[in-house]
């Protein structure tokens, strides 16, 4: 392998790595940065107190000697500061670096994710729009029934529902819980009313209001005031007993904040 070789890989792997070797240089900047500030004080410190000593030798007894003031301080003593502006202005750079390069990247995740959206939502349409509803309405029911067998071990950790409520699968996050289909339509009016106050809201607002767990994922995708939530309630059964499942007619967006 040539050197110019080696050269392209390594800018290669920089360019991968590059907001944790931003990261990481960034706290060694502040480590730095606190090291030659305690140090440039401490010079800084003997300076002033050597300084105030040969004045005080210098004086006659009946001369009076004054402390430096501000201004001699600062001519005297700013370039022992040099190294800790250097390091501080290049750990500034790399913050603000690492986060533009997070940034950056997060808004292209961003990006391609509501591509692959638009493009699921074009095939479903299609596929509904090609096949009759009975066997559309068949294959979600089959779906459906694979979440709940998929999720046995979840339910016996949760146990038999009290009277009144049934098992509930949330097909976004496949989190299971015990609820029932008034109190998922409660919390679907509830976010709605967010959305309308607000303009938008986060799946993460309808999963509290469902008692569920959020996650930094369901603050990505959300609805709008004109695009609102709109949950569609199906069923399954295990083991003899009732299971709702928890889907979207209109699914959470990652364009909620800012569509485009």
């Amino acid at each position: 392998m040539t050197v110019q070789d080696q050269m392209s890989k390594l800018a290669v792997g920089a360019k991968r790595y590059a907001p944790e070797i931003l990261t990481t240089l960034s706290v060694a900047g502040l480590v730095a940065t606190a090291y030659f500030g305690s140090k440039a004080g401490y010079k800084a410190g003997v300076h002033v107190v050597s300084e105030f000593s040969a004045r005080l030798d210098n004086a006659s007894d009946d001369e009076e000697v004054l402390p430096l003031a501000p201004k001699e301080i600062i001519k005297d003593t700013w370039k022992f500061y040099i190294p800790v502006a250097i390091v501080g202005v290049a750990t500034a750079v790399a913050i603000v670096g690492s986060n533009r390069v997070s940034n950056n990247r997060q808004l292209a995740l961003i990006s391609a994710a509501a591509i692959s959206e638009r493009a699921l939502s074009e095939y479903q349409q299609k596929i509904v729009e090609t096949t009759s509803r009975p066997k559309e309405q068949k294959v979600r029911d089959e779906l459906i029934q694979d979440q709940v067998n998929e999720k046995s071990a979840e339910f016996d950790r949760l146990g038999l529902p009290n009277d009144g409520d049934v098992w509930v699968i949330e097909s976004h996050t496949k989190q299971v819980f015990v609820s029932n289909a008034e109190k998922i339509h409660r919390a679907e009016n509830d976010t709605n009313r967010e959305a309308i106050y607000d303009g938008y809201v986060s799946l993460n607002t309808f999963l509290e209001y469902l008692g569920l767990p959020t996650s930094p994922a369901g603050e990505v995708v959300g609805w709008t005031r004109e695009r609102p939530l709109e949950v569609r309630i199906g069923g399954a059964a295990r083991d003899e007993k009732p299971v709702l499942t928890i889907d979207y007619i209109t699914p959470p967006s990652v364009n909620y904040l800012s569509p485009f």
